[in-house]
């Protein structure tokens, strides 16, 4: 007698469109990003539930978080790069020179791959106003201990040193472009793993709750 698909009785899994393993339509498996689509928040799929969908879309906003993190970060980095190299000409200009005295032999610190010479440098001691301090300074390999060397000091008296404004803009852009950038993942993470624990918390409180149902209706 030929079996009719519509009536009762088993019906063989995979072979409906609701079905998490139906076929592909091209034939075989469903492909990874067809499966993906299925669970999808905004898919059609019947077998979803209310807190699939739910978490699903906290999945969709920390992945927008993300992607909007890295031009957010950049612009960061470019305002820090510029506020930093603004402050670091306004303190250059101001900077006032006084006279250091040598009090160590040069010596040749190591130097990396991008360097077009070697580098000799020395401690120095200066005085100002009362106040005084030692402090590194570039000088000639046969500078000798007595000789005189200029120092930069701020407004406030600490030495300047020889910082390009463009090399402090650029550090301070790169870590306040990282930190913006680590603070949006960091944040993203903790999101998604508590979303996850209490979605499934959820889930399985609402899975016992109906197999009580069934136990009590048996």
């Amino acid at each position: 007698m030929p079996h009719d698909p519509d009536s009762a009785g088993p019906r063989r899994a995979g072979r409906y469109p609701g079905s998490r393993n139906a076929p592909s339509p091209t034939g075989g498996r469903p492909s990874p990003l067809r499966k993906i689509g299925r669970m999808a928040p905004w898919s059609a799929n019947p077998l979803l539930r209310r807190s699939d969908r739910c978490e699903g879309w906290i999945r969709v906003l920390g992945i927008v978080l993300l992607v909007a993190a890295v031009p957010l970060a950049v612009w960061t980095g470019r305002n820090a790069d510029i506020q930093a190299g603004s402050r670091a000409r306004d303190e250059l200009r101001s900077a006032t020179v006084v006279s250091a005295v040598v009090i160590q032999r040069p010596w040749a610190p190591q130097q990396s791959a991008a360097s077009t010479g070697p580098v000799w440098q020395t401690r120095a001691e200066w005085s100002r106003d009362g106040r005084s301090g030692i402090v590194d300074v570039d000088v000639a390999p046969n500078a000798e201990p007595g000789d005189r060397v200029p120092v930069l000091l701020a407004r406030d008296g600490t030495p300047v040193g020889d910082r390009s404004p463009s090399k402090a803009g650029f550090g301070c852009g790169i870590a306040a472009g990282m930190t913006l950038f680590d603070a949006i993942a960091a944040g993203t993470a903790v999101l998604l793993v508590v979303s996850n624990r209490v979605f499934g918390r959820y889930r399985r409180a609402a899975w016992d709750r109906e197999w009580r149902e069934l136990s009590d209706a048996a």
